[in-house]
């Protein structure tokens, strides 16, 4: 991800990559392809037009795969983020949901068996992407992912990130890991925070103020003072 900044108190707000909200009630979500710096009309899979704005991530300072109020369960919230930068950074669609013609009617449903990181981030087996191959045209082709652009995970990446192409998988889990940073690119820099707390009744009101708010923030857990004051963290 290269270089992270990270700002408090809402420095940066506007132009951040990801916020992070002081709430355990947001269900983690993004803007497909938000990356784009400026308004950008590509064309899918499927020949049809699409266009991308500039948009970013939001996630709650605390999640869970089941939605519970009462905290993070082990990788629950990492993964999540990770998939929801799936969506904005390699432009990808959900594999755990599509559209089935249901009395006549085009009607959202879920989909099992198309296993990847767009469809259950929570388990390791489905920690990747998926690849091009059988089991795609198996199980994925009613999934939001091929209707809306008419490719497969893998195929969606090295349509944008061309340099990609020669390390594209075939098969989904074909690599192990890395458990570690393989390369030290990753750099994280904290922006001093600059702003004093004088009252608790401020403090207390920014926190209320930031449960229902909305390129890379972090809002800081309400469980301690201090920590209900937002931070934002911003790649680049």
């Amino acid at each position: 991800m290269g270089r992270v900044r990270v700002f408090h108190n809402r420095e940066r707000w506007n132009q951040a990559d990801v916020r992070i909200y002081a709430s355990n009630r947001m269900r983690p979500n993004s803007d497909r392809g938000g990356i784009v710096q400026q308004t950008t009309t590509t064309t899918n899979g499927n020949g049809d037009e699409v266009v991308f704005h500039p948009g970013r991530v939001r996630i709650g300072a605390t999640w869970n795969q089941y939605g519970s109020s009462r905290g993070a369960i082990g990788e629950d919230w990492p993964r999540a983020l990770a998939h929801e930068l799936g969506h904005y950074l390699f432009f990808l669609s959900d594999n755990y949901i599509g559209f089935a013609n249901v009395s006549g009617c085009k009607v959202l449903v879920g989909v099992d068996g198309c296993y990847g990181a767009m469809n259950n981030p929570y388990r390791e087996e489905e920690s990747e992407f998926h690849p091009l191959n059988n089991y795609w045209a198996m199980f994925c082709a009613n999934t939001l992912s091929q209707l809306e652009t008419g490719r497969a995970d893998w195929e969606t990446i090295v349509a944008f990130y061309l340099a990609l192409a020669a390390h594209r998988l075939r098969t989904l889990n074909e690599i192990t890991g890395p458990n570690t940073l393989p390369a030290n690119l990753t750099e994280i820099i904290a922006i001093p925070w600059s702003h004093q707390l004088v009252l608790f009744s401020r403090v207390r009101s920014v926190c209320c103020r930031h449960l229902a708010t909305t390129p890379f923030v972090y809002n800081l857990t309400a469980v301690h003072v201090a920590s209900c004051l937002p931070m934002i963290m911003m790649m680049g």
